[in-house]
């Protein structure tokens, strides 16, 4: 609750027959309650035990017991796990280095409203509960506050997760955004992989491939891309690793979906592979990417190590300048005449592909193509910190990241679709506009594609003076990308012109 802030965030739990509001920057993420709790080193008669998330112990409290100790004594813990009790989720909480999970009964949503609303709660100074917030909506309930730092650092019996010395929220966000490491994830055979994000210009379903003298082995033949033929490399026999795919020239079963070419790019070189899916776009530290141990693969070259993504597991990490030098493909790319008009040429085309834009392809109700720049992050949405009712400005859950919550609007909503359950392929791409952040969820990712202005189509409807710009009013530009059979044509979205609040109250943004 920064001070001067317009809107204040609270995440609602309910607990204990009442409601409670947490502060949004110390609320981390709500998960379902484990079936069964290991106990506690120690037992205190608050707790009622510990659980593993993501590798870190969660210490439980059991607020019932906290607020109405007399009614509800503490059970010992005879077994080395114990039953969760009632409550069906666990509402994690963090401040200061101390992390600390709440046995709540369910998470009832997210609220927003002005510091007007918060009115000091009577009573000792350093209460568990230091100050009132009043909704704003029709029954105008009044929720306490709870003290997260009090809650943690001075309640006997409560016993939090300390955590190794770490920066303040506003530094670790501002230090994660100025170190982060963007790479594209994509999946082939079941395996993560990831790609420097800078290298990757472009990915669109497969082109039929031509066969030429040297197309053998790991060359797999020539594909058209942007006025050149691009040669695709079969990975996993360039690797070494076992090779389970459809051989080339393959039909594909009904109901398969059409494999992607993956360009891969440094400079003036450039190669083809063939990938099953987009996985999407993931941030990371520099020192995130775990080198590989020697014998761990047959091209050490080839990798930068693996990487623990946020959303897809273990990811192998590529290194394009070690593929670009392995003997066969340096001894082909080697072989191509020179580029007619020397460097001039190369100047033209650089201008070329200057001129050209990088679009998200992707599916909310429909095809709609978004400019890459405007995507900071891709994130999964299987299994949300917190999911709401969709309300009238879209919004619809929320997710965590970076240890942040991150509030998920419903772009099929904000598009005049019907909105649909998310399924394993939802993504939320997050979009920043200032320090401002907010997330779109959308139904799946189709592919990345480069195309230039003559491939929009119409004009973009105007808004009326004064009304708030929504990308449902009309149809504003198309984009078609693709060609012949392959051709697709997308509604143009600007999703930073869907970051305009719905009303004062009600932003839909978190400050981090």
């Amino acid at each position: 609750m920064t001070a001067g802030a317009t809107v204040l965030h609270f995440g609602i739990v309910r607990a204990a027959g009442q409601e409670i509001a947490i502060a949004s920057s110390e609320l981390v993420e709500a998960v379902d309650m484990p079936p069964q709790l290991l106990p506690l080193p120690e037992p205190s008669p608050l707790m009622a035990g510990m659980f593993l998330l993501r590798g870190r112990l969660v210490p439980v409290l059991d607020l019932q017991r906290l607020m109405a100790p007399a009614a509800t004594p503490a059970a010992p813990l005879p077994t080395p796990a114990v039953r969760a009790g009632r409550c069906r989720q666990v509402a994690v909480v963090a401040h200061g280095g101390r992390r600390l999970g709440i046995g709540v009964d369910s998470i009832a949503g997210v609220l927003r409203v002005p510091p007007s609303a918060l009115t000091a709660l009577g009573g000792a100074p350093g209460g568990l509960f230091g100050h009132w917030v009043v909704t704003q909506d029709p029954e105008a309930r009044a929720l306490p506050v709870l003290q997260v730092p009090v809650l943690l650092e001075h309640t006997p019996g409560v016993v939090p997760a300390v955590e190794a010395a770490e920066a303040t929220p506003d530094d670790t966000a501002v230090q994660a955004g100025a170190a982060a490491h963007r790479h594209t994830l994509a999946s082939l055979q079941g395996q993560v992989l990831a790609f420097d994000f800078a290298d990757v210009p472009d990915i669109l379903p497969m082109p039929a491939m031509r066969a030429f003298f040297a197309a053998s082995g790991a060359l797999r033949g020539l594909v058209p891309w942007r006025g050149h033929e691009v040669a695709v490399v079969d990975l996993q026999r360039l690797l070494g690793t076992e090779h389970r795919g459809p051989a080339a020239g393959a039909v594909l079963p009904p109901g398969a979906s059409r494999p992607l070419l993956m360009v891969l790019q440094r400079g003036d070189r450039r190669i083809g592979v063939q990938v099953d899916a987009l996985l999407g776009m993931d941030m990371a530290a520099p020192d995130a990417t775990v080198p590989l141990g020697a014998g761990a693969s047959l091209h050490p070259e080839c990798y930068a190590g693996a990487l623990r993504t946020s959303a897809h597991g273990i990811a192998a990490v590529l290194r394009l300048e070690g593929l670009l030098a392995h003997p066969l493909v340096a001894a082909f790319l080697g072989s191509q005449p020179p580029v007619i008009g020397g460097a001039q040429a190369v100047a033209d085309a650089a201008r070329g592909d200057a001129a050209r834009t990088t679009f998200l392809v992707y599916r909310a109700g429909g095809d709609c193509a978004t400019p890459l720049a405007e995507v900071e992050e891709i994130l999964d949405y299987a299994t949300p910190a917190v999911r709401i009712d969709s309300a009238d400005n879209g919004m619809c859950g929320m997710v965590e990241r970076r240890g942040r919550p991150l509030e998920v609007f419903c772009l099929r909503h904000l598009l005049g679709s019907t909105a649909a359950e998310p399924t394993a392929q939802s993504r939320v791409l997050v979009v920043r506009q200032g320090e401002r952040l907010r997330g779109f969820l959308v139904d799946s990712l189709v592919s990345l594609v480069s195309a230039d202005a003559s491939a929009l189509i119409g004009r973009e409807a105007s808004a009326p003076a004064g009304a708030v710009r929504r990308g449902g009013s009309g149809l504003g530009r198309m984009l078609t990308v693709g060609k012949g059979a392959w051709a697709v044509t997308c509604r143009h979205v600007a999703l930073n012109a869907l970051m305009a609040p719905a009303s004062p109250t009600a932003s839909g943004c978190l400050t981090l």
